[in-house]
């Protein structure tokens, strides 16, 4: 840790300063209250130059004069701490200061500052070393691996994301007991985007998201109401829902959608705001990678801490259902929330931050829908086969929610045909002969899906487990569906690909996973990673 020693005068310079250190990897102390303020030295300030490093001096005419930034350097000798000097004045040491500084050598910032300072910075680096801010490489991938041993940290036990069986959780029994036609999509969204944490008598349901590069002005607002839409069958019941769309003259249809207008979404998060969530309680962990600084003229964020105009704002937030505040890990006692159950969440933080090891490489489970529909066209089309995208959001994408301010959904019929259209499968496959002449064509649906053990995967085929579902909503509105899984199983590390018809799925059939050896052209491993990482790139 680097302890930085300056005058309250000087506070402007300091901030820029440990603001760049701790962007290269320093752990840096300083203290916010003023230095010259008070006779006595705080305890905090002892003990952290006793625990720290280095003490790197800001060296001005004020800090010369500085008793406080003397005794400082005084405990820095006598713990046998390196002093590092930046003069930010072309001055020179006063008499009183010679003693402290005498055998150090200087960097001068008051001229080519910035090409000096990351000269020192270089050079700090070298000597004291600086520590690898796993932060830095978090990402909308690896974000959850980060989040999951931040609660194991905590000493949570966790249960990853498809290791969970989400029907058996008492508190998702007790929401599906309430709204049994929404079953389906909850258990959906579960397994899709959280994990699960459990410590005593503590249960939480936790959906980890990263904010890359926000924008002051509008900071949460786009996010909020997507994660809302999201998880609306989480966090309300189905007569609250329709209540809202009913008083806003909107079709109760607008409940199923997924892709609908951002203004609306937004209006019906406002709506919800301040209201207490009566079913699922789903913590959004939140990591902003570049959060921006406070503009409090503009939409923010419903914060708890008090921000003043151009103050840093906090990277990690969380949040229970989203409304109506979030919790900024910083000036807000995140640790205090909910009963004490985040007791030790600021050290833990700091611990996976720089300490612990994240994972970081590709690996299945990082995996998405688009990437794995990507992987299966490249499979398929190594096959020989004709591939032709075909999903509701391959043809429309965002231009659904045109159709869906059309009166035409009035219509029962016209209804019931974009609900089935909406759950159309991903991909058209076609088979040709050696002329050209189609002899076969399919409808095939592309899911992922990680599981912590083979026994979780046969539970999720057999009748009432997530693909089973799948299964059941194409057959009822599709005929000749097959489904291309890609099945990670962690504790055997396999990648097994599975195609099979929707019907053998119902008809419970048992099924193998493609051979090597098959009349199938494999892909194997490196082939995986390497698509992965381009299809990665092309839909981000």
């Amino acid at each position: 840790m680097v302890f930085l020693s300056f005058s309250s005068k000087d506070k402007a310079f300091a901030d820029r300063t440990h603001e760049r250190l701790k962007e290269v990897g320093f752990d840096v102390w300083y203290s916010n209250r003023s230095i010259e303020a008070g006779g006595n030295y705080a305890k905090d300030i002892v003990s952290a130059i006793q625990s720290s490093q280095c003490l790197v001096l800001l060296y001005s005419e004020s800090s010369g004069e500085s008793v406080h930034v003397q005794r400082e350097l005084d405990l820095a000798l006598r713990y046998k701490k390196p002093i590092f000097p930046l003069r930010i004045e072309n001055i020179e040491p006063q008499e009183a200061m010679e003693y402290w500084l005498s055998g150090c050598q200087y960097v001068d910032l008051f001229e080519n500052g910035k090409e000096n300072f990351e000269k020192f910075i270089a050079h700090l680096k070298k000597q004291i070393g600086a520590k690898d801010d796993k932060t830095k490489k978090l990402d909308a991938q690896n974000i959850q691996t980060f989040a999951l041993q931040h609660f194991k940290e905590m000493g949570y036990e966790v249960h990853e994301k498809g290791s969970v069986d989400w029907a058996e959780l008492i508190e998702v029994k007790a929401h599906l007991r309430k709204n049994p036609n929404w079953s389906e999509c909850v258990l959906n969204y579960l397994e899709a985007n959280c994990f699960h944490v459990k410590k005593d008598n503590i249960s939480i349901i936790v959906n980890a998201k990263i904010l890359e590069n926000p924008r002051a002005s509008s900071y949460f607002k786009t996010l909020e109401a997507d994660l809302f839409w999201e998880a609306r069958k989480i966090l309300w019941n189905e007569d609250e829902l329709k209540k809202v769309l009913k008083d806003l003259k909107k079709p109760e249809v607008l409940i199923e959608e997924e892709n609908i207008d951002f203004r609306f979404k937004s209006i019906l998060a406002d709506k919800f705001r301040h209201k207490t969530p009566k079913n699922l309680s789903l913590l959004f962990y939140l990591f902003v990678k570049t959060p921006p600084k406070f503009e409090p003229k503009t939409y923010s964020m419903p914060l708890v801490g008090k921000y003043q105009e151009g103050e840093q704002m906090p990277s990690l937030y969380l949040n229970y259902s989203l409304f109506p505040s979030w919790w900024g890990l910083g000036k807000d006692d995140i640790e205090g929330i909910k009963g004490g159950r985040y007791i030790g969440f600021a050290k833990a933080f700091e611990t996976i931050r720089y300490d612990a090891k994240l994972q970081s490489s590709v690996d299945y489970e990082n995996y998405d829908g688009r990437i794995a529909e990507t992987l299966a066209e490249v499979f398929l089309s190594k096959n020989e086969l004709v591939v032709q995208k075909f999903g509701a959001e391959n043809v429309l994408g965002n231009s659904i929610s045109f159709i869906q301010k059309t009166s035409v959904l009035e219509d029962i019929n016209a209804s019931d045909t974009i609900k089935r259209f909406m759950t159309s499968p991903d991909l058209f496959v076609i088979k040709l002969n050696d002329k050209n002449e189609m002899i076969n064509a399919y409808l095939m649906d592309v899911k992922y899906r990680s599981y912590a053990n083979s026994s979780l995967f046969e539970k999720a085929v057999q009748k009432g487990g997530d693909l089973y579902r799948q299964a059941q909503k194409y057959q009822s509105n599709w005929n000749n569906v097959y489904l291309f899984m890609f099945i990670h199983v962690k504790d055997e590390h396999s990648l097994a690909i599975y195609i099979e018809s929707v019907s053998d799925i119902l008809n419970q059939k048992k099924f193998t996973p493609l051979e090597k050896n098959s009349s199938f052209r494999w892909l194997d491993s490196d082939t995986i990673k390497e698509l992965h990482v381009k299809a990665s790139s092309i839909w981000n």
